[in-house]
This record gives C-alpha cells, structure tokens and sequence, in this order.
C-alpha cells in the first residue's frame, strides 16, 4: 500500500482552510460496497470520486494563484488545472487498487464484508483526509509560487536574482537550511528544480533581489521527484504523482485512459 511522506507538523505554510466534504462519505460507502459485492466498480462511480479529487484539489490552484492576482494567466491556470486532473486520475486508480488487495487475505482467501469495510475504510481514511489535505496545502502552495514566477519575470531588470530563504525555525528540514539565503539568478538552471515548495508542507520560499550570487554549495540535497519543479515553467504542481509510482504498467494506463474519458 502507498505511504506517502507526509509531515503534518510542518505543513503550515499558507492560511489556506482545508474543509472536509461530507457528501464524500456516501460516495466512498458506495464505493466499497461495489467492490466487495460485485468485484468491480461502476464508471459512474469512479469518476464522481474523480471529479471529487480534481475539484477540491483545483480549489486549491484557485486559492493559490486567484484571478485577483495582478495579470492573472489562464493558458498557465489551465496548464495547473490539466496537472491536477492528471493526478487525480492517478489518485483515484490507486485508491481502487488498494482496496482490491483488501478483499483477501495472506492466503489468498475472501475476507467477510466487516473485516473488509473495516480496512477500506481505513484506507479511506488516508487517501480521502490525510493525504488529500497534505495535497491540497501543496497545491495551494505551487501554485502560489507559479504567480510569484510571474511577477518575478517581470521585475527581473530591477531585481535579476533569486534568493532562498527558510521560516528559521526548529521545523525547518536540514537539506533546506543548508540552501538558506542562496542567491542564484533567475535564469540559472538551479531554479527549474529547486524552486520552492520542495517536499510536503515545506514552507521555505524564494525571493526577488539585488544582491549578488553567492557561492554556497547546492549539492547533495536530491529531491523527491514530484517535487523537482518549477510551476511557472512546467506549469504543473506535482513534477510526477507518487501514485503513478505505485501503479502496475496496467493500472497506468487504464488511469490515462479514464482521464481521457473523464477529464473537464
């Protein structure tokens, strides 16, 4: 089963308000009982909970990078949207495939209805709160710096340099002091990677400035690759989803495939 790396404790980098979806609960009680009484789960179904993932998370690019925002982009929104839609096919295959290997046990044989729902809805529990929570901060967060890219490029006569800089507290990731107050230009190749958000619930950030390049080493540190990013170049929020990773090369593609099929 998928174990994504979350880090709650440090996952308070925006104001940004998750709220939980009741109407969720009928969908994934549903859900559940199609697979264990009839093995299978009607499209009807696995695309609503599609749609629940893409719609929250792109209330998270919405909170992010909103219209207001001084010469908003919409082909870079889209870009973002069409990332998110694509991770949230992944997310809802993924979801599928975990429960299916709750439906037996280590021998091989059916487990009964409650030993199943128990588990399911623990699964549940992960991908539909936990997780789903962490990804909408990060999604908020990316996106947020996608505009900031923006506004970058346009004050780069005045301001040519970036600068990375941490919160500077205890809840700061080792390999992100160590990269606190580096000055690179804006068009160095280091920023297409290392852009910040670089992990779940980071909070470092980075910013426009005159001073000069400095020459502290930017090595040693590699990041997780769905976090090698910069959202105002690829137009993405996840470089790469962690569920895609955990995916057989079957489930990759019927996950493409229901996204062909699903997508807004």
């Amino acid at each position: 089963m998928l174990a994504l790396n979350f880090r709650s404790k440090c996952c308070e980098n925006h104001n940004a308000k998750f709220t939980a979806d009741f109407s969720l609960s009928r969908l994934i009680s549903e859900y559940i009982s199609e697979l264990f009484n009839e093995r299978n789960i009607p499209e009807k179904l696995r695309k609503q909970l599609f749609e629940f993932f893409f719609e929250k998370l792109s209330s998270g690019i919405d909170e992010g990078y909103p219209v207001t925002v001084e010469q908003y982009s919409k082909p870079l929104a889209a870009k973002l949207k069409k990332n998110i839609a694509e991770f949230s096919a992944f997310k809802e295959t993924a979801f599928k495939a975990a429960l299916e290997l709750l439906l037996t046990d280590d021998k091989g044989d059916l487990v009964p209805w409650s030993a199943f729902k128990k588990a399911a809805l623990q699964v549940s529990g992960d991908y539909n709160t936990r997780f789903l929570e962490a990804e909408y901060h990060q999604t908020v967060a990316t996106a947020n710096m996608a505009g900031k890219w923006q506004d970058f490029q346009r004050n780069k006569e005045l301001y040519p340099n970036l600068k990375y800089v941490t919160v500077g507290d205890g809840r700061v990731r080792p390999e992100h002091r160590a990269w606190d107050g580096i000055v690179k230009p804006l068009n160095d190749p280091w920023w297409n990677e290392n852009l910040p958000p670089n992990d779940w619930g980071c909070r470092c950030d980075a910013v426009q400035t005159d001073e000069p390049e400095t020459d502290q080493p930017t090595g040693g540190t590699q990041l997780k690759i769905e976090f090698a990013n910069n959202p105002g170049v690829t137009g993405k929020i996840f470089n790469k989803s962690p569920y895609e990773e955990e995916l057989s090369k079957e489930q990759i593609s019927e996950a493409k495939r229901n996204l062909k099929n699903w997508q807004p």
